[in-house]
């Protein structure tokens, strides 16, 4: 629906029939994962059956444009929100030139170097260009790299991102003497080759805890990845995937939420919790989409507690067919290649950050 004005009758009027397909064939609103055996996420963006019927309706009484004055808008789900400006803005040291007609991505140091261990308690990448920003990784540590093993991963900005606010009483440690770096992916294959494009310093949003101040939990995130990725060319529903033990910082706490990653070629993701006796499933997305990676967390009623021993297991399916690929900046889709492991979209991987809380003794906020 990129590219779809939704505020007017008038504006929306000459696409009404690519509204009504895209919204039953449930490819808008953007929301992959299927709950109906998993932990439930909060803000689930599905349409009920009952709301798909109006669509339907709507589409078979041909289109009638209703009265303005009938309009109620949704209440907008319960997340925790942000009502102050951030503490910090966080940029790029030096303004990046946006070039036409590529996709790539550029690993762009910051000024951020925290003097003091500083706490956040929310945070988000407000892109300066959206139309040519696809996504962002936030990084801490001294170099660039989007699994958080050189540096540590503590958020991604994708379309449809919201503000990240954590529960009253969490928040994420930023050490003392640590660095942010942020990994952009730049689209700027629908602008003309040699259009002149505007520079591009996207900055993150901190929100802080006064100095002095401690949170009642530490939130942090660990990456579980599979790194031996091997997808042969024509390869079909080919299955890939890692289990990895829950490192014992995370014993007491709870797990709180999910964030997938796969790149074109995946088809399929779930992850597994394995947790005192017993199999919980944390995310299913039966039908991998590139373009919507997005956050799921759990309800905090769902959040569940980590007991020693505890591991989490995920699958990835990868088909590596002609009609799999990813397309070049003219629009034409690549050639299939045999794929293994990487960061660039023309490689792989198999990958879920998971989400903990876990209480700090003898602080209070």
């Amino acid at each position: 629906m990129e590219g779809i004005p939704l505020d007017s009758w008038t504006s929306l009027e000459p696409f009404k029939g690519l509204v009504v397909n895209a919204v039953t064939s449930r490819r808008m609103p953007p929301w992959l994962a299927d709950s109906t055996n998993c932990t439930k996420t909060r803000g689930d963006q599905r349409l009920t059956e009952e709301q798909l019927a109006l669509f339907k309706t709507w589409e078979a009484t041909g289109f009638p444009a209703g009265a303005e004055s009938d309009f109620k808008p949704l209440v907008e789900p319960p997340y925790p929100m942000v009502t102050t400006p951030p503490d910090m803005l966080v940029k790029a040291r030096q303004p990046f030139q946006l070039t036409a007609g590529i996709e790539d991505y550029f690993c762009l140091a910051t000024d951020a170097r925290f003097e003091r261990d500083t706490w956040v308690y929310a945070m988000d990448l407000v892109p300066q260009n959206p139309e040519y920003v696809h996504h962002a990784i936030v990084n801490i540590g001294g170099t660039c790299s989007a699994l958080g093993v050189l540096a540590e991963n503590i958020y991604s900005y994708r379309p449809g991102s919201r503000t990240l606010v954590f529960e009253k009483g969490d928040a994420m440690l930023f050490p003392a003497g640590s660095q942010i770096h942020i990994q952009f992916h730049y689209n700027t294959k629908h602008a003309a080759r040699g259009s002149s494009l505007p520079t591009d310093q996207s900055p993150l949003r901190l929100w802080t805890l006064p100095q002095g101040e401690m949170p009642m939990r530490q939130i942090a995130r660990m990456p579980n990845h599979d790194m031996l990725i091997n997808i042969p060319v024509n390869a079909v529903n080919q299955r890939e995937g890692e289990t990895q033990a829950i490192g014992s910082q995370f014993v007491g706490g709870e797990i709180i939420g999910i964030s997938p990653h796969m790149h074109y070629l995946g088809q399929s993701f779930k992850e597994i919790l394995r947790n005192g006796g017993k199999e919980t499933c944390l995310v299913d997305i039966p039908d991998w989409d590139q373009a919507w990676q997005l956050d799921y967390f759990f309800k905090p009623e769902d959040y569940i507690k980590v007991e020693s021993g505890a591991s989490v297991a995920q699958t990835c399916i990868f088909s590596n067919r002609a009609e799999d690929q990813g397309v070049d900046p003219s629009g034409k889709r690549f050639t299939p290649q045999y794929t293994t492991y990487g960061e660039d979209t023309r490689q792989e991987m198999c990958l879920g950050y998971i989400w903990f809380r876990t209480p700090i003794r003898g602080a209070g906020r």
